[in-house]
């Protein structure tokens, strides 16, 4: 990427120049004061290090017990063949674009078919300029398929994403859980369940063996599979779910609510906007009031892409009063988390891409063989939306970047998300704003900063 020197800042780090931007995005301005929350305890250095601000968890690994169900679910493939072809399998997941639109490839069919004409203007054959309009595109707009996850397919996904899929859910749960101490859900909508992952981080958030899921996915062969999962790899015990059902359709008829609806990596397997718009507003039906609607995809630009589209949809459609002919449903809803306000992404100006990172520990079936037993990151992009008005008390300001700590001179560059839905960047150091840098140094990304940033008087 060219981008011109006055937009960069050179920063050292252990002798070795790093390049980052520093006036895409100004810093605080002069005007607004900074406060450290209440709650936070000036010169108690032991709790920096546990703030209320931080949702982030250490290393996930999955239970031993679901860990032995799930090797008995893959107990009959070998294990060399199998690692290499899950491998295949996330790269492939993780690489996957969104279809386009009918209209956008139209649109560039004429802009590529104005610019033949006016190349190629004495020979005018409307076959042949068809023939190199349908190559042309063929390099330019990606190819979507359907993944068809038949029984191999699924065992793949199981052995490939079952434990960043885990990891994921279980680090939005708990986040839901800090922040909101007196939801427990008792009744969960999973559209796309695929191997089960959300059954099983709400039962590592909530520990409530009475929770009912209703899981949703096309495949019979994932229901099947996440259904041995929790009969310890054979169909004829009992499950460790009290209330547990699988469906192949959205039951559309069905008006029955839910405290907790989620969609987690689903979005990319729907074929249109049309048809993901659809979906998102049926999700947002089944959800009860003060329920939370949870959205999850890769964390690329192309799943951020989905996921910033899925919060333009409701901010335009579902919580604008405009839109909604019933006065009572006036503030039905807004937007948890990440963003500490529901207004546009102030990120997508700038192109840039909101994503988290979460720590797990893979499968040991997965990585049979191999001496280093390490522990790996999975990045995502996420929003969790909640079905009631926006709340009055302000909402501190969401880390979204952090510039590595080992900076000579102590200097710790970040950026926040705040509740005015802009993003600043705030400089600490050990003798301007001392505090927030102690904060910093102990926050991941994605974990709010327990401050105030609060317009001089």
């Amino acid at each position: 990427m060219n981008v011109p020197k006055f937009m960069l800042n050179k920063i050292q780090i252990k002798n070795r120049p790093i390049w980052i931007f520093h006036q895409c995005i100004k810093t605080v301005p002069k005007n607004i004061e900074l406060q450290i929350d209440s709650s936070v305890k000036i010169g108690d250095f032991k709790q920096y290090k546990s703030h209320p601000g931080k949702y982030s968890l250490k290393c996930i690994e999955l239970p031993e017990k679901l860990e032995e169900s799930i090797n008995k679910v893959l107990g009959d493939y070998n294990i060399k063949a199998l690692r290499d072809q899950a491998n295949n399998l996330k790269l492939y997941l993780h690489d996957r674009r969104c279809p386009k639109e009918k209209n956008e490839i139209y649109e560039l069919k004429d802009k590529i078919r104005e610019k033949l004409l006016l190349e190629n203007e004495e020979q005018c054959d409307k076959d042949s300029i068809e023939k190199q309009i349908e190559k042309i595109l063929r390099t330019k707009v990606h190819r979507w398929l359907k993944i068809d996850y038949t029984e191999t397919v699924g065992h793949l996904y199981l052995a490939s994403r079952f434990a960043s899929d885990y990891a994921v859910l279980s680090q939005i749960f708990n986040e839901i859980k800090k922040r909101d101490e007196s939801f427990h859900p008792n009744n969960v909508f999973d559209f796309g369940s695929g191997v089960g992952t959300v059954m099983w981080a709400s039962q590592r958030t909530w520990s409530n063996e009475s929770i009912g899921f209703l899981n949703i996915d096309s495949s019979s062969y994932m229901n099947t599979i996440a259904n041995l999962i929790t009969r310890d790899g054979i169909a004829s015990n009992s499950s460790c779910f009290k209330n547990m059902f699988f469906k192949r359709n959205f039951p559309k008829s069905d008006q029955e609510e839910y405290e907790l609806v989620t969609s987690a990596f689903t979005l990319f397997e729907l074929p249109d906007r049309a048809s993901r718009f659809q979906h998102l507003s049926l999700l947002w039906n089944k959800l009860k009031k003060d329920g939370y609607l949870v959205l999850v995809e890769n964390g690329n630009k192309n799943g951020f892409n989905l996921i910033n589209e899925a919060r333009e949809f409701f901010l335009k459609e579902i919580f604008n009063p405009k839109k909604i002919t019933n006065r009572a449903e006036i503030d039905n809803g807004h937007i948890f988390s990440p963003c500490p306000h529901s207004q546009t992404c102030p990120l997508v100006t700038e192109n840039l891409v909101c994503r988290f990172f979460v720590r797990f520990k893979p499968l040991k079936v997965y990585d049979w063989g191999k001496t280093n037993d390490t522990n790996k990151e999975f990045p995502y992009s996420y929003i969790v939306l909640k079905k009631s008005p926006l709340p009055e008390k302000k909402i501190w300001p969401r880390l979204v970047y952090r510039q590595p700590l080992n900076i000579q001179g102590g200097i710790i560059h970040s950026w926040l998300c705040t509740e005015d839905g802009n993003v600043e960047h705030l400089v600490a150091s050990k003798n301007r704003n001392k505090t927030s840098r102690s904060l910093l140094r102990y926050s991941k990304l994605g974990d709010s900063l327990p401050i105030h940033l609060d317009n001089k008087k």
